[in-house]
């Protein structure tokens, strides 16, 4: 089943993330718990799974391996849908040392598919070495932050893993 996550917040800037599976979002609207409004849809951020032939992509620079895996599961693994399991939809890549992107992105499954698309996006943001990256397949963000906790969003792009 296809859901969507979307972010809704009141005018005191109190947020509530929700799943929605389906289209109808007219009943989504509810009394907020930190002030006498009404929540409004923000779609700052959506994350859509299953989104076919969609990778997204995270980089970062950690001291350890055991710091990388942390930032993983307290940045993005919290935000998957529920029973999505981390494992079935991403990869990871962990190096001592940082490396340049190309590199740290050669190898995971569909990299052709992305990696020129992956890379121009840390150059934009003047990226050009890391030494951890995530890969999540059939997974879109759009609107998303750049940061998540340690790990920049290099963004969604067209590309797949194996077939």
């Amino acid at each position: 089943m296809r859901a969507t996550r979307f972010l809704s917040g009141c005018k005191n800037g109190g947020v509530k993330l929700w799943w929605a599976n389906g289209a109808d979002l007219k009943g989504a609207l509810q009394p907020c718990a930190d002030c006498d409004g009404y929540t409004t849809l923000n779609h700052a951020m959506k994350i859509t799974y299953p989104a076919d032939r969609t990778v997204s992509v995270w980089i970062g620079t950690f001291s350890t391996e055991d710091d990388f895996e942390e930032s993983v599961a307290d940045s993005v693994e919290s935000e998957l849908p529920e029973d999505t399991d981390i494992v079935d939809i991403c990869e990871a890549a962990y190096e001592e040392e940082e490396v340049p992107m190309i590199e740290l992105l050669t190898g995971f499954s569909g990299w052709e598919t992305f990696i020129a698309a992956a890379v121009a996006a840390a150059a934009v943001r003047g990226l050009t070495k890391a030494n951890g990256a995530l890969v999540c397949y059939d997974l879109e963000c759009s609107g998303a932050p750049d940061q998540w906790g340690g790990l920049a969003f290099l963004g969604s792009f067209p590309g797949w893993g194996e077939e």
